[in-house]
């Protein structure tokens, strides 16, 4: 029995999606000075989907409900930016580099769906000619967006000796107001041993040596939005 009604759905039936999506990235690459240069990184996400469901009233699937009726419609918009200026220079037998940025990022999401059943015939498929008690309608949307500052500068000296520091200032708006913002840095040196004069590689079995130290702090904001806006519960009454 489940045999023919599942003919008679892909027969009767309705379930067609159409999606659209747009990816682009592009980065530039700006020479300042000599040691000095601007790099900016942008990136688009862009989709979109349309989704219609019918289910005939002439087969299991919308016999119930004398035909069922789904149309529903998702957009998602998300854009990043990244942008640093970095220099590089040779100072006392070493190599100097320091880095400054900022990174943006938006990410926007939008649906609508309507439902409606208790149809006339079999030919009216419209959600919007379904009885009016019998018709539904919700919609759904989230928007969460970011932004950082951040810096590092980097010494090694005669590719023996390395000191580096960062520091990190994120805004996120997935946190409550009080706490939307952190500070986040670390330190560190670095001693490459098999680049010392006392270092023989050719009668070692190890060719490569480095003892590295860091501390830092760092934090993440991988939770729902709604943790920090509060849930809230309503329908057409209140």
């Amino acid at each position: 029995k489940r045999i023919f009604s599942s003919l008679a759905e892909a027969e009767q039936n309705d379930n067609t999606q159409r999606a659209f999506s747009v990816l682009a990235n592009g980065g530039l690459t700006i020479k300042i000075l000599e040691g000095l240069s601007l790099r900016s990184e942008n990136g688009l996400d862009l989709s979109s989907t349309h989704e219609n469901q019918y289910n005939s009233m002439k087969n299991l699937s919308g016999m119930a409900e004398n035909g069922y009726a789904r149309k529903a419609m998702s957009n998602v918009l998300s854009w990043i930016t990244a942008n640093t200026l970095s220099y590089s220079k040779k100072i006392y037998m070493g190599d100097f580099d320091a880095v400054i940025g900022m990174e943006a990022s938006e990410s926007v999401r939008k649906s609508t769906n309507a439902t409606g059943s208790r149809f006339a015939n079999d030919w009216i498929r419209e959600v919007t000619y379904a009885p009016d008690e019998y018709r539904r309608g919700g919609s759904s949307g989230s928007e969460n967006s970011s932004l950082s500052y951040f810096g590092r500068i980097n010494y090694v000296w005669d590719k023996r000796y390395a000191i580096t520091a960062s520091m990190r200032r994120d805004g996120d708006s997935n946190f409550g107001s009080s706490v939307k913002w952190g500070t986040f840095a670390a330190a560190g040196v670095a001693w490459t041993v098999s680049n010392e004069q006392f270092w023989n590689q050719d009668n070692r079995a190890v060719s490569f040596l480095k003892f590295k130290a860091t501390y830092g702090n760092n934090g993440n904001a991988r939770f729902a939005s709604n943790y920090a806006k509060g849930v809230y519960s309503f329908d057409s009454t209140h």
